[in-house]
């Protein structure tokens, strides 16, 4: 870090500790006098303990006795992650106690509250964040932090950009998932929801000074306030807007002195938003996340009918075996409520494109294939170019092939052309063939293919893998695959083999969660890491 990068460093520190210190002043946010401590470690053999993630929740606690510090369960090892435990610590410290070891970031770069020293990576402040519960949309931040549930929390964060020494858990997203699902029975941290927080230390300060209940009436919203016992009572600037698909449908502001407040409002289309601001002190004390109301409650009775519905299937063994099958009459819905809401709502919910054809054509996230006589070569060079446009527009660190049909033939068509140097090029086949060819001879088929045709492999990194024997698992499904350093994965279902693309019909589409198909793949491809299964591979 350079000098000024690290003056820049100290003076962020010294702001976040300032704002921070000006929060936890009494009356302000609520009257916090100490701070819960969870902290994720982690240990390896021959390395001091790493921060995982902590995060520092402000409580009133007043003189009462503190809880003994306490790991809050046996050291965690994960499956897919070898050489590592994973400790879960709980402790308590004053709100005087934290901003010392805030200062101890910032001038010494050392962080260890809990007394043992913890290895960082190189943190930079984030600005404060208010951030509010759920709404009717989650709130990601609420992952992590602690019953948010009500008046919000004002969160300090400092965040690890490299994580240098956690990149062997986050080079996997299954180990992440797998250290999250172990903790969350002891606390609530949902930390895979976040990844992007691992390593990061957090500061929450939730409102306490007020809670707020919003509710809709013919002639406005009710907004009322319930003030601390303690709290001096000040006016508070109410704002409140619906949104409509973007559209601002209806917006007001007054100020609120009292314990509530009725505050017109022309329109109740959209996702509602509320803030509630402080101007004495220049600071957020409530907001409500986008919300609905319920206007209505849509009720659907299905009527049983007396008889089951009995047939007979027969099983492997010949022998015909009875069933049952429970069977309901029609549907009678009911809807208690508001029939019609807003006006175009009906027609809004039954908006038959998110997007027109043409774009998600233009973007290959759906391309429909059709057999059509006389065009069979035009079909099979649009295919093979969609492909091919896929791979030189996502490919920059990889692309995987999953096709059980796969051949070198395949390959060389579509893989061999990705313009992305040394990028992680995969193939996996099943060295299925429709003339039936025995799966030996098929490999020396696709080694005498490649070595024929690889021409000089310039900066191509590529590895074909094929299921031979026991090991692994048949499979059937067509996907290309591309991995990605800062993100989830990206994948497209092919609807058909390479070696079939455009020739009959099928469709090419882009699927929800290429993560998980990301995660399967490579579930089967380290099946299939013994020499036996590999094919070619780029020297």
């Amino acid at each position: 870090m350079s000098a000024d990068e690290t003056t820049d460093s100290a003076n962020e520190n010294s702001k976040a500790k300032s704002e921070l210190k000006r929060l936890l002043e009494h009356g302000v946010l609520g009257f916090h006098t100490h701070f819960e401590a969870t902290e994720v470690i982690g240990f390896k053999e021959r390395q001091p303990p790493v921060n995982v993630f902590s995060i520092f929740v402000a409580e009133e606690r007043g003189h009462s006795l503190l809880p003994s510090k306490r790991f809050l369960c046996d050291r965690i090892e994960l499956r897919s992650l070898k050489g590592w435990k994973f400790g879960l610590v709980r402790y308590h410290l004053t709100a005087a106690e934290l901003l010392d070891h805030i200062e101890a970031l910032d001038t010494d770069g050392e962080w260890k509250p809990y007394g043992t020293p913890l290895a960082i990576g190189k943190l930079r402040r984030v600005g404060a964040q208010y951030i509010p519960a759920d709404g009717t949309a989650e709130v990601p931040w609420n992952n992590l932090l602690k019953n948010n549930f009500f008046s919000g929390s004002h969160v300090f964060e400092w965040f690890d950009e490299e994580k240098a020494a956690l990149i062997e858990l986050l080079a996997e997203p299954r180990r992440l998932q797998e250290l999250s699902t172990a903790i969350s029975p002891h606390v609530q941290l949902s930390i895979a929801a976040l990844s992007d927080r691992i390593g990061n230390i957090v500061v929450q300060v939730p409102v306490t000074l007020i809670t707020t209940r919003v509710g809709l009436r013919p002639d406005g919203l009710l907004i009322e306030i319930g003030w601390h016992p303690r709290a001096i009572r000040r006016i508070l600037r109410i704002t409140s807007e619906f949104a409509n698909e973007e559209a601002v449908a209806g917006f007001a502001s007054a100020n609120i002195s009292g314990d509530e407040l009725l505050l017109p409002i022309e329109t109740d289309l959209g996702q509602l938003r509320v803030h509630i601001w402080d101007d004495l002190h220049r600071v957020v004390v409530g907001a409500l996340a986008s919300s609905s109301f319920i206007r209505s409650i849509h009720m659907d009775m299905r009527p049983t009918s007396p008889e089951p519905r009995e047939f007979s299937i027969r099983g492997e063994d010949g022998q015909l075996a009875k069933q049952r099958v429970l069977v309901s009459g029609a549907s009678l819905p009911s809807i208690i409520g508001d029939r019609a809401g807003p006006p175009g709502q009906r027609w809004a919910s039954r908006r038959l494109y998110q997007s027109d054809a043409a774009r998600a054509r233009n973007e290959r996230r759906f391309v429909q294939y059709r057999a059509e006589p006389g065009k069979e070569k035009e079909r099979r060079d649009q295919a093979l170019g969609d492909i091919r446009f896929l791979i030189n527009r996502y490919a920059k660190h990889g692309a995987w092939l999953w096709d059980p049909f796969l051949s070198a033939d395949d390959i060389l068509l579509t893989l061999f052309y990705c313009q992305f140097g040394a990028a992680d090029l995969r193939a996996l086949t099943d060295g299925m063939t429709l003339s039936g060819v025995a799966k030996t001879d098929f490999v020396e088929a696709q080694k005498a293919t490649l070595a024929s045709c690889k021409g000089n492999c310039e900066r191509l990194r590529l590895e074909y893998r094929v299921r031979i024997g026991p090991a692994g698992w048949a499979f059937h499904d067509r996907f290309l695959i591309f991995p990605q350093n800062d993100a989830g994965a990206l994948a497209w279902s092919l609807g058909t083999s390479v070696n079939s693309a455009g020739t009959s019909h099928h469709i090419l589409q882009q699927v929800d969660d290429g993560q998980l198909i990301k995660d399967a793949f490579e579930d089967l491809w380290s099946e299939l890491a013994g020499t036996d299964h590999l094919v070619w591979k780029t020297p």
